[in-house]
């Protein structure tokens, strides 16, 4: 099993959650071995879980996050053409409905003046693009500029970025270490 990040439609958030990995994943990972000389490959599963329960391929990115952020970036390198025409001609194209929900949470952050096929991207939608950070994230800092607190903004966006509460600090006078490791 590998630890991999998942969309949770629910709560709008990225988790990890336990997975098993792909059949393709698992025999890129097995690097050399067997290509380019002899050797020996140890997995830790039964050969049976690998031939039945391991999916061939992965699901692509594009079925597993939020397109508000692909559908920005294509606007800002393609501007004449329709977005979700390119989307479209992908590999694995996303649900055209998962593309209207993008369209219309860009448009209520205000990253894109309307939530249509000939849509324009804002100034605020511009510079979140450009600082290449979460959405909203950047639009804490875009918004921030605004109001002219901009230090401000961007101290508490790096600490809402931590992947761990900024408040544990691993102290064994104050907690545990175990408490800090564990999250």
């Amino acid at each position: 099993m590998c630890k991999q990040l998942a969309y949770n439609k629910a709560s709008h958030r990225q988790i990890l959650h336990f997975t098993w990995i792909s059949k393709a994943s698992a025999t890129q990972r097995k690097g050399r071995t067997g290509r380019v000389r002899e050797g020996h490959l140890y997995r830790l599963y039964p050969r049976s879980s690998y031939e039945n329960d391991l999916p061939k391929f992965e699901v692509g990115e594009m079925h597993r996050i939020p397109l508000d952020s692909v559908i920005l970036n294509l606007r800002s390198i393609i501007k004449e053409e329709c977005v979700s025409d390119i989307l479209c001609d992908c590999l694995e194209p996303p649900d055209i409905t998962n593309v209207e929900r993008s369209l219309h949470s860009l448009h209520q952050s205000r990253f894109i003046d309307e939530p249509k096929e000939d849509f324009n991207v804002t100034v605020l939608g511009d510079l979140v693009n450009n600082l290449g950070i979460d959405l909203k994230l950047g639009a804490m800092i875009g918004i921030g500029k605004q109001l002219g607190v901009l230090p401000e903004c961007v101290a508490v966006a790096a600490i809402l970025s931590f992947p761990q509460s900024p408040w544990l600090i691993p102290n064994a006078l104050l907690q545990t270490p175990t408490k800090c490791n564990s999250k």
